[in-house]
């Protein structure tokens, strides 16, 4: 039987879930917004049936909790939010709230009923996501790896192809294997399917750790045959099943196959061990009709009923205790306002709604430099960042360059990632405060925020790429974390400017991040010299990206208030 707790824990609770709200929120929004999160709500309704589920099993083992670990712990969950919501993190937030659900278990079932409880946390898990922009590397590595294997199979069916990067190239046709076709959607549905899967049959934590590790190989195999399908079929039969409805129908099938081959695997492994354990009952047998118990038995936590008695933190506590509640719950909310106002955090992911830019938003001529062409490039839906592509081409000389302005983005992107992916060795130099120093002569760029990439090929194909991101004001968006980077002054700025707006003080909007209006886009200059570049040649085109940007900023696109 659950017994009553004290009023003030419950109160205490309370208010610590109130606290997460703001942070739940935007939470909510980043998850469903990222293609391969969006199947957490799926989590959580899981966990509450298997909650259902495990009710009765619950209440038979519950027991009083201790309301000093109630109280010490709720310290720790607001420690966790606060930090979550200061500093902007999504994932902070999520284990904060992992945290206060192990907390609420303990609180209503005590130590055996958070034990037996403990199938419902590791469920939970799987609606995190990926800290420090962890998946988006994922993703990297899933292209590498799912071109790799699907250039085998073409080999196998004797498809005349070769692989550059994440492209695989026909006679006819090159296909990019997309952030959708690497597998990152399915990886992630899939793991958090056969680890339910599992739950249900309760499963001991080894049989979990097979599964999951099974299954990442099936998620690998199965995707990779995606890729090679579409390569295939499209160069024979039909190009239709590369994009629309029946690219969709594919990948449907593709993770309803993944699912299958996980939850076999399982099986087979299951009817190995199955024969194991019958032979130890039948040993175990002989040694209960001869009177003498079986060596190495042991009872777990959730079969002993602890008798100690429970001691009560002073009421005193719990009251010191709510208004810090309180305090992080209003604090939240009022950051979450101010960032919902300046189109920040929750509005970083909603769809591009500004104006597109047109053919005629860059001139006929541009310093030396003569307008050639334009296109758009639509990548569709299952692109799952950059859907839009703008290009104007421009050439010098017989230098042909390329001004592209790709859209939308939820934070700076190092462009190197998808140089790479296209078989080109980079090299990064990031000119702006706190990067890279200008080479000598190259000092009327200095006051210009951009990176730089270096390029080659093994072939002895080289090339140089400039490139910056704006935010919808055309406000320069400088990076913080990637490449490697970390900016101490740019982090502070972004903690002072979130406090003063948590606290409702005046803010300076020019300083750190605050100020960002999404979505962001990419602007960038592309160019592959049949020669090596020459100083000179690298001027003209830094100088050609400086004043492309300049345009592109001053157009209505970036004129948003």
């Amino acid at each position: 039987m659950v017994h009553e707790k004290l009023r003030s824990s419950k109160l205490l609770l309370l208010i610590a879930f109130l606290a997460h709200v703001p942070i739940a929120l935007e939470y909510t929004v980043r998850m469903w917004q990222a293609g391969h999160y969006q199947y957490f709500p799926l989590i959580v309704m899981v966990v509450g049936w298997l909650w259902y589920q495990m009710s009765n099993e619950l209440r038979s083992v519950a027991e009083k909790p201790v309301s000093n670990i109630i109280v010490i712990s709720i310290l720790g969950v607001l420690a966790l939010v606060t930090f979550a919501t200061v500093f902007n993190s999504s994932f902070i937030g999520a284990i904060s709230m992992v945290a206060l659900f192990s907390l609420t278990l303990y609180a209503i079932y005590g130590l055996p009923g958070l034990i037996k409880a403990l199938p419902l946390v590791f469920v939970s898990l799987f609606a995190l996501p990926l800290p420090a922009k962890l998946d988006s590397r994922l993703i990297f590595e899933l292209q590498f790896i799912a071109s790799k294997l699907a250039s085998w199979i073409l080999d196998a069916l004797q498809q005349i192809h070769f692989r550059e990067g994440v492209v695989l190239k026909t006679e006819t046709h090159g296909f990019l294997t997309e952030e959708a076709c690497s597998g990152i959607r399915s990886l992630f549905s899939s793991l958090a399917g056969i680890a339910i899967y599992g739950v249900t049959l309760n499963y001991p934590w080894w049989r979990h750790t097979f599964n999951l590790v099974q299954c990442l190989f099936w998620v690998v195999v199965g995707n990779a045959f995606r890729v090679a399908i579409v390569v295939y079929v499209s160069e024979n039969y039909s190009d239709r099943i590369a994009s629309g409805r029946p690219h969709d129908i594919l990948g449907l099938v593709v993770f309803l196959f993944i699912f299958l081959l996980s939850v076999s695997t399982d099986r087979l492994f299951g009817a190995f061990i199955r024969e194991t354990s019958e032979e130890v009952e039948l040993d175990e047998t002989k040694y209960v009709e001869s009177g003498i118990e079986p060596v190495g038995r042991v009872e777990f936590a959730s079969d002993v009923r602890p008798t100690s008695s429970r001691t009560l933190c002073p009421a005193w506590v719990s009251w010191v205790v709510l208004p810090i509640c309180l305090i992080v719950f209003v604090f939240g909310a009022r950051l979450t306002y101010s960032k919902t106002y300046l189109n920040q955090g929750l509005g970083a992911y909603v769809y591009d709604r500004l104006p597109f830019p047109s053919e005629t938003d860059l001139p006929k001529k541009i310093g030396n430099w003569i307008q050639v062409a334009f296109e758009h490039t639509n990548r569709g839906k299952e692109k799952l960042q950059a859907e839009d592509s703008f290009i104007w081409t421009y050439e010098y000389q017989g230098l042909i360059a390329v001004v592209s302005m790709d859209c939308p983005w939820d934070e700076w992107h190092d462009l190197s990632y998808c140089y790479s992916g296209l078989g080109w060795n980079t090299h990064s130099s990031h000119f702006f405060e706190g990067g890279d120093e200008f080479e000598v002569g190259a000092s009327e760029f200095e006051n210009e925020q951009f990176s730089q990439l270096g390029m080659n090929k093994n072939g002895g194909e080289s090339g140089v790429v400039l490139f910056s991101a704006v935010d919808a004001t055309g406000k320069l968006v400088t990076p913080r974390f990637s490449s490697g980077l970390f900016s101490v002054k740019s982090v502070w700025q972004q903690c002072l400017s979130n406090l003063s707006s948590g606290l409702g003080l005046p803010g300076d909007q020019e300083s750190g991040l605050k100020s960002y209006k999404f979505p962001l886009s990419t602007i960038q200059v592309f160019c592959t010299p049949e020669t090596e570049i020459t100083t000179e040649q690298l001027s003209e085109l830094r100088r050609l990206f400086v004043d492309s940007r300049k345009l592109l900023i001053e157009t209505e696109r970036f004129q948003q208030k």
